[in-house]
């Protein structure tokens, strides 16, 4: 058994070699490449910083700030459920919201108002 298997490698080696190097390398480029992502300099957002390597490369090219626009809700009313038991409150725009029948639908003008009224904004509101 082991004479066979001796000869199969013996006789397709330059195969084998090629092929086991070839894998060795795909691994240690991977690895290669996961070392350097990790030791990056990152910027305030996380992205990498400096990447062509010196700082004058780097002032050369033009700063973009992005910032989140601001999120003000267009319908400041929220709606519950008279039928449900769970005193639970959801934005118009919510799932939540949206699968509430009409005819069960009860509208606050604010979140404050149903606060107020004992009621819990949904935690798929959020």
């Amino acid at each position: 058994m082991i004479a066979k298997i001796l000869y199969i490698v013996k006789q397709y080696q330059h195969g084998l070699f090629i092929g086991f190097c070839m894998v060795l390398t795909a691994g240690i480029g991977y690895n290669i490449g996961r070392i350097s992502a990790l030791r990056a300099p990152q910027g305030p957002n996380g992205q990498s910083a400096n990447i062509y390597g010196s700082a004058s490369a780097t002032k050369a090219l033009p700063t973009i700030k992005i910032t989140q626009p601001s999120i003000t809700p267009v319908d400041p009313r929220v709606v519950a459920s008279k039928a449900a038991g769970s005193k639970l409150y959801h934005h118009p725009w919510c799932s939540g919201a949206q699968r509430i029948k009409e005819t069960n639908k009860l509208w606050f003008p604010t979140e404050a108002a149903a606060i107020s009224a004992g009621y819990t904004l949904a935690g798929n509101c959020q």
